[in-house]
């Protein structure tokens, strides 16, 4: 007990505050991990086609990535990457369902650590265990996260890239370009909505290549190196011509009405013109009927912030966490006059629901990857009466505000977790 006392009072701030994060995901997210039901939801029917790959070996992985395209079917949750976690996996855990979730579980977990740290490099550093937590205590995260497969990973994957293209951008760092081609090289393999999201990256880095000469000197070789890597990594995954590989890349098995590998054939005679009239023509009829369901989703059932599975979950708190967002959302675009970084959150969140329009519909996994945005804008407006109260009873008291904030986040986090894991458990024996 003394070496761990010794160990903890020697790091950093930041180090304990990342451990505190970590350790809470880690702890909640996988909390009763094998006692819920293979087929709670329908996510779960993807286990029976991995399964017999945990048997297969090294074979099934490379059979597999020679085969993999970027067409997202449900037989690509079975790409290389999660063959290769789930077999390690099953190394360690005879039961295999465990097997199947503890990847995506453990991989989740690192999304709360990936936001905090964002805010304590980026923004506010008195912010970023408060952002951490709010997303600890996301029910997405924890019920995503929980049963197995891709797509709560994407999040994590997707913090990831943004906070590499932000050392790139905002610390002039080099070596980051290293794990940042890493992450883009991981993107075909994970849930389509990142495909859409991590173009924020690009468009960051690119932004400064414009503002700054000194950064274009510096850092064109590691762009000119890292778009011919993966120019020709991803050059593996072109099945026809390159347009339809594109298309199939943004589509997500047809989910996306907007752009088709169908109405690109059908319109190769027609000409551009009738495909950009089709287009139109599908943003226009599904974007109407989409667009009705988002505000009901922030403040009519709150199913921006707490799980829609399960209706007796719902709780009037989500009204709450929508005025702190719209405060949050507000905060930062006057902030963003000052200092442009924050303008970033309110247009990742509205980014996160471009794609959303074109599709078959609205889904918690579909806007996964616009949560971290909105947790974070929600912790922005929750940060408000903290600054207040902070100017009121001076820097010798700043304990008070702080362990106020807190109380309510660990309210927020036992509420999240109690409704979904302890009530899910109970409903499902």
């Amino acid at each position: 007990m003394h070496i761990l006392k010794r160990v903890f009072t020697s790091m950093s701030q930041r180090g304990v505050e990342n451990t505190i994060i970590l350790a809470l995901s880690v702890a909640l997210f996988t909390y009763g991990i094998g006692s819920i039901p293979p087929k709670l939801h329908h996510f779960e029917e993807w286990i029976d086609m991995q399964f017999h790959f945990l048997s297969d070996g090294w074979g099934a992985f490379w059979r597999e990535y020679s085969q993999f395209g970027t067409n997202d079917t449900n037989a690509a949750v079975r790409s290389p990457l999660w063959l290769l976690l789930i077999g390690l996996s099953s190394k360690l855990f005879s039961d295999p369902l465990i097997a199947h979730r503890l990847p995506s579980t453990l991989l989740v977990a690192l999304a709360p650590v990936l936001l905090a740290e964002i805010t304590r490099r980026f923004y506010r550093k008195d912010m970023a265990l408060f952002v951490g937590l709010a997303a600890v205590g996301s029910q997405h995260l924890m019920f995503l996260g929980r049963i197995g497969g891709y797509v709560a990973p994407t999040t994590t994957l997707l913090l990831f890239i943004m906070l590499c293209a932000m050392s790139v951008a905002w610390e002039n760092s080099r070596k980051a370009w290293i794990p940042l081609g890493i992450g883009f090289m991981l993107m075909p393999m994970m849930y389509s909505t990142i495909r859409y999201m991590s173009l924020m990256a690009p468009l960051i880095i690119g932004l400064e290549f414009l503002r700054s000469a000194e950064f274009r000197r510096r850092h064109i070789l590691p762009l000119v190196v890292s778009l011919a890597v993966l120019g020709g990594y991803m050059s593996i995954f072109v099945r026809d011509n390159l347009l339809i590989t594109a298309v199939n890349f943004f589509r997500a098995r047809g989910e996306q009405h907007l752009l088709t590998e169908e109405m690109i054939r059908a319109t190769e005679q027609a000409g551009q013109s009738s495909l950009i009239d089709r287009m139109i023509e599908v943003a226009t009829t599904k974007g109407s009927e989409n667009i009705q369901r988002i505000v009901p989703l922030y403040w009519k059932d709150g199913q921006r912030f707490f799980d829609w599975y399960y209706p007796w979950l719902y709780h009037s708190m989500h009204k709450v966490i929508t005025v702190l967002f719209l405060a949050g959302f507000a905060v930062a675009a006057i902030r963003s006059w000052r200092s442009p970084r924050y303008a970033l959150w309110p247009l990742w969140s509205l980014l996160g629901w471009v794609p959303l329009l074109v599709t078959t519909g609205i889904t918690n996994n579909r806007m996964l990857n616009g949560l971290p945005a909105d947790l974070f804008l929600a912790t922005l407006g929750l940060m408000v009466p903290y600054d207040i109260i902070s100017r009121l009873v001076g820097p010798r008291l700043t304990i008070i505000p702080q362990v106020m904030m807190i109380g309510a986040l660990a309210y927020y986090i036992h509420f999240s977790f109690d409704r979904l894991i302890v009530d899910c458990l109970q409903q499902c024996r």
